[in-house]
């Protein structure tokens, strides 16, 4: 999932969802995983639900956009999933829905690469690098790269400490 995910104009949203998928996916199993990542709604909003064309019968958020590309990597059923910035477009009540799922995908033997600049999200990681200058500079935990006065404690400052307006 890349922060500008892949969605085709003209293609109905059953298409897009099925990009890539090579399994059978009904309507059914669709709707599910749609309701779970609470974007179901958009489809409701449309007399031909997943039928629908991106573009023409349905306009949809960045946000939708990139839950919808979750679902489809959901229905790919890969090993591996990649998030490079994946849920920058989502606001932090959708952004927790996929962390949870994606710690399901994790016990159910998946690796899961979160690549973000929002620290609340690299903080949810079982394991962090933190790179500057094309190279790890810290890896560990969130509480060990804490103690450590780096880069990673910077960022979390800047981004969740108690920062004022005066400070900046």
């Amino acid at each position: 999932i890349t922060q500008e995910p892949v969605f085709l104009e003209s293609f109905s949203l059953r298409e897009n969802l099925l990009l890539g998928v090579t399994k059978k996916i009904t309507n059914d199993q669709s709707e599910k995983v749609l309701l779970r990542l609470r974007v179901f709604d958009v489809v409701e909003r449309s007399d031909k639900g997943l039928h629908a064309v991106i573009g023409d019968d349905l306009l949809c958020s960045a946000g939708q956009i990139q839950l919808f590309t979750i679902a489809r990597a959901l229905f790919q059923d890969r090993p591996v999933l990649i998030f490079d910035e994946g849920t920058n477009q989502l606001d932090p009540e959708h952004e927790s829905i996929i962390i949870k799922i994606l710690q399901e995908e994790k016990k159910r033997g998946k690796t899961v690469c979160i690549i973000s600049h929002k620290i609340t999200t690299a903080a949810k990681a079982d394991y962090i690098y933190v790179l500057d200058k094309c190279g790890i500079t810290e890896e560990g935990g969130h509480e060990a790269l804490l103690k450590n006065n780096g880069l990673y404690k910077k960022f979390w400052e800047l981004q969740v400490g108690n920062n004022s307006l005066e400070d900046v």
